[in-house]
């Protein structure tokens, strides 16, 4: 009834594709999951920065018609104030929360 052709049985085998290979090698090299820590961190720091900024310069109930040193207390701290506690924020962050690691792969090494 099937034919004079014998039972073929198909075996699914996963085949490795370059991008399979890359994309493996991401997971388990920890240099990778470090960068990505320290660009969430980053991208983070950069978030909290904007809504600083945009906070004390667009929002009119937040420092009023205080003034400071002269200058709208709207400019001083968007402006003046929040670019010192950002780059403090950003060595803070850099002090504790980063790694000093080599970029060379480990499969140099086994070389």
């Amino acid at each position: 009834m099937h034919g004079d052709f014998p039972m073929v049985t198909i075996i699914e085998k996963e085949i490795d594709t370059p991008m399979a290979i890359q994309e493996k090698r991401w997971k388990e090299d920890r240099r990778f999951q470090i960068a990505q820590f320290e660009a969430l961190c980053s991208i983070i720091l950069t978030g909290m920065y904007f809504l600083w900024w945009y906070g004390f310069a667009y929002s009119d109930g937040v420092v009023g018609e205080l003034t400071v040193f002269g200058f709208p207390g709207w400019f001083f701290f968007s402006a003046v104030l929040g670019p010192f506690v950002f780059c403090f924020l950003t060595w803070a962050m850099v002090k504790i929360l980063f790694r000093s690691l080599s970029l060379e792969s480990e499969d140099r090494f086994h070389e």
